[in-house]
Formats: structure tokens, C-alpha cells, sequence
């Protein structure tokens, strides 16, 4: 490329002028001396490599333009709508990005949520006894919590033999042997009657048999969702009584939805991590052989499986998916030969998931 110096000379002279800058204040910014920059200008030579990028960084040129000896207006045209473009699709996220999400926290706060009614026993029950509780509908599972029950004019006796079933139409969908509290969890595609629900206590006493039916208020189901946004329910209601459950088995909430439980043993450690929310379950077993770490998921019946020998650092024995639903093992390396074990393993704390 041929180098006009005296063009060269000119553009920056023009370009130092167009600044506001004397040779000084430019020598200055540049760490070069006055004359060194009067010698550019007046076209006895180009600046040295050690200079040309702060020379184009305090005139706003660039390399191609300082060899060239003249601005590039088209490569300056396409920066400009470069920058408007840059300029304009910022402005456009900054004032979508809220609008996405107050959106999304809408959704997430109202899509989904569950429905929350009441449960009283009816007041034309002959005054046998009440139930009160709560119906939680979402979109997975429904479940029924009765937080009080009991019958008015009946002296207990601690020989009683008590039978507490609870009926959906003509059929039983709950079942205990005392009269208490309890929740329950049925699949959306369970059928069950939810407009007409009742219980039906027997009590036998040596060769005595009483039997009380408490009907539930078929029109008493309050739509009280809206409630949830006043704190008279937390959206957390579901996941209260699932947690009860993991606590009284010994589990810890660490943070969030997960809970852990370890077991130790001189010969075995394991971990559990039960995930609330997203009905998951990891359940790791390490022995002096190898590390077994399994994931359960339960809103698809699978189980995944990796196993690492203990012996050679990360080194995996066997890999393997296995699915419940349909009895299918998808061996990915090893022979797979032990996940019917891990099954026994694992199906003792999967329970949990269940709420049972």
C-alpha cells in the first residue's frame, strides 16, 4: 500500500483542528513529543507503530483511515446506522424486558394456582357430630385435608374398635382406623364425587355397634383463591402437609423446596434430597466399591442411574434409564444388572413424593 505523506500530513492537521487540539495538547495525549507531531503534519514521516493507535483514539480515526489519509464515509455510514440500530433494540429490551416480566410473575401467580375451598359437615345431621377442612384443586393432584372431626354425644371408651371411612357417592376413598385428622391425595383422573362426600363412623363396643354418618355441606365449597394474594393462604398449602411428612421421617428443609436426610454406616453413606416442588428425588449410596447416584422422577415414572467405581476416579460401571410405567430398561454402559437393586434401594424413601 502506497503511503501519500503529505495527504497523510493534511488529514491529520484537519483532524486535530476539528478537535480543538494544539500540537502540545495532542504530543501530550500521546506521550510523543511536539515536534515529532509537527513533523506528521508537515509530511516528513508517519507515525510509528507505538503511536498510531493513540493517535487514532484521541482523533476518532481509525487504522484503515490514518494509512488512507481521508475519513472512510462509508464504513462511517455503516457504523452510524450500526449504532441507531444498537441504539433503538436497547430501548426496545429495556422496555420489554419489564413487560415480559410482569407477564411472566402474572402467569406464575395466577396460572396454576390452586383453588382453595372450605368443607363443613351440613347443619341437618341430627347434630351428630362436624368436619371442617379444606379441598385443594391444582392441576396435578387434588387434595382433601379434614383438620377436624368429631362426634358430639358419645362417650369414648378405650375398648372401642373405631372404623372411620370416608365416601365419595357409594364407594370408599379414604379409609382409618381412628377418628382424626388426615390429608389425602387423588390423581385429577380419580374419579371422585367431590359434591357429595360423607363418613360413616362405626364404633363397636363388645357386642354393641353404633354407626354415625356425618354428611359433608354438598354447597359449601367457598371459591376462596383470591384469598391466597390477602396471606390467608400461602400458595405453599399443598407442599405444608407433604413436608410434615418428610420432617416426621427425618428429613431437613436445607432451602427451598429441597429436603435432605443422610444415613451412615460403617460400611455404606447415603443421601436423599426429596424436591418438593418439581416431585423429584436424588438418592446417592457410596460404599468402599462405588458411588450409585440416582434421580427419580416422579411425574414420569423414571429412573435415572449412574454408577461409579470407587476404585478408578470417575470411572462409570454402569448407566442406565428405567421406567416404571411400562417395565423398560434403556442400559446405556455396564450390563445394568443392578438396577433391580437399586429399585429396593430406592423405593423406600420414594414413598415420600406421594405424601404417604
Amino acid at each position: 500500500m502506497n503511503i501519500d505523506l503529505d495527504k497523510i500530513g493534511n488529514f491529520l492537521f484537519e483532524q486535530r483542528n476539528k478537535k480543538g487540539l494544539t500540537q502540545e495538547q495532542l504530543a501530550s495525549m500521546i506521550g510523543a513529543s511536539f515536534k515529532t507531531v509537527s513533523k506528521w503534519e508537515n509530511g516528513g514521516s508517519f507515525p510509528d507503530v507505538a503511536y498510531q493507535l493513540l493517535l487514532c483514539n484521541a482523533l476518532d480515526i481509525t487504522l484503515k483511515e490514518l494509512q488512507m489519509g481521508c475519513l472512510d464515509e462509508e464504513e462511517r455510514h455503516k457504523n452510524k446506522c450500526l449504532r441507531i440500530f444498537t441504539r433503538f433494540s436497547l430501548i426496545f429490551i429495556a422496555i420489554t424486558i419489564p413487560i415480559l416480566c410482569f407477564l411472566l410473575i402474572y402467569f406464575s401467580s395466577h396460572v396454576g394456582k390452586p383453588k382453595i375451598y372450605r368443607i363443613n359437615s351440613t347443619t341437618s345431621s341430627n347434630n351428630v357430630g362436624k368436619a371442617t377442612g379444606l379441598l385443594i384443586k391444582s392441576y396435578k393432584q387434588n387434595y382433601l385435608m379434614i383438620n377436624a372431626l368429631e362426634l358430639y354425644n358419645y362417650e369414648f371408651d378405650e375398648s372401642d374398635i373405631i372404623s372411620m371411612d370416608l365416601y365419595s357417592d357409594d364407594h370408599v376413598v379414604f379409609h382409618n382406623n381412628e377418628i382424626s385428622s388426615f390429608l389425602i391425595k387423588f390423581d385429577n383422573e380419580y374419579e371422585v364425587n367431590y359434591q357429595n362426600l360423607y363418613f360413616i363412623i362405626t364404633i363397636k363396643n363388645g357386642i354393641n355397634s353404633e354407626v354415625f354418618k356425618i354428611d359433608l355441606e354438598k354447597k359449601s365449597y367457598l371459591n376462596i383463591a383470591s384469598a391466597v394474594n390477602h396471606n390467608k393462604y400461602s400458595y405453599d398449602d399443598i407442599d405444608y402437609y407433604l413436608q410434615s411428612s418428610l420432617k416426621n421421617s427425618g428429613f431437613k428443609n436445607i432451602v427451598g423446596d429441597i429436603w435432605t436426610k443422610s444415613i451412615n454406616d460403617s460400611s455404606y453413606n447415603i443421601n436423599i434430597n426429596v424436591y418438593v416442588d418439581s416431585n423429584r428425588f436424588y438418592y446417592s449410596k457410596t460404599t468402599n466399591d462405588m458411588v450409585a447416584e440416582l434421580y427419580y422422577y416422579h411425574d414420569y415414572d423414571l429412573l435415572e442411574a449412574t454408577i461409579y467405581s470407587n476404585q478408578i476416579l470417575n470411572t462409570i460401571i454402569e448407566k442406565y434409564n428405567y421406567n416404571y410405567s411400562n417395565d423398560e430398561l434403556d442400559c446405556k454402559v455396564g450390563l445394568c444388572a443392578s438396577y433391580k437393586k437399586a429399585i429396593a434401594d430406592i423405593e423406600e424413601y420414594v414413598s415420600l413424593l406421594n405424601g404417604e
